[in-house]
């Protein structure tokens, strides 16, 4: 189906998977074009990433981009849209670093969070949702977790450093235990995780 403004926002809100799609088809090209223009040259996040981080961002809160529109001051949707995506798109830019530390901290704790939309392709609303939701989630649950235990994560997983660094830098008895405290861990933050999702 065609994405028309008019009759099908209000679908696309109440979660019409029809309605999505047709207006994701309708209003990619807007989408990827932002995700271009903020300009990530040098930086870990590609605009790949960022077209994606756009899509969640529409869909976030249950559409509250898109329940925000009233058309006031004549503005149309497409304009008014087109203007939400350049100011998140522009959010995101600043925020990159701190987004890319917490997006290799999920990868590590929950795998399978990463493959839910994988490369480049048109995007599927409720995949970006359920990514942006076990993202929140994982942000929730890291800056829960005690301070060293949030320093050992980083070092570990972050930075990875070596297991004979690792263990001068915690007080650990041997490499080895180094091994078994980061397993612990990730089994920690994984629970937590898992507890979250059914929450």
């Amino acid at each position: 189906m065609e994405f028309s403004t008019q009759s099908d926002l209000a679908a696309v809100v109440e979660g019409d998977r029809t309605a999505r799609s047709a207006f994701v088809h309708r209003f990619d090209r807007m989408v990827w074009k932002a995700a271009r223009a903020v300009g990530l040259k040098g930086r870990d996040r590609t605009p790949e990433d960022v077209y994606q981080e756009l899509w969640a961002h529409v869909f976030a809160g249950n559409c509250r981009v898109l329940r925000a529109y009233t058309g006031r001051f004549g503005a149309s949707f497409p304009t008014y849209l087109c203007r939400c995506m350049a100011l998140a798109a522009v959010s995101i830019g600043r925020d990159v670093s701190r987004r890319e530390a917490m997006r290799r901290r999920l990868a590590a704790a929950d795998p399978e969070a990463m493959r839910v939309l994988g490369p480049y392709r048109p995007c599927l609303p409720d995949a970006v949702c359920e990514r942006h939701e076990r993202q929140q989630q994982f942000a929730v649950v890291y800056r829960g977790l005690p301070s060293r235990t949030r320093e050992f994560f980083d070092s570990s997983v972050l930075e990875e450093r070596p297991a004979a660094e690792l263990r001068r830098a915690f007080g650990l008895p041997s490499e080895n235990a180094v091994y078994q405290h980061r397993c612990r861990m990730l089994a920690l933050v994984r629970e937590k995780l898992s507890r979250a999702a059914r929450g």
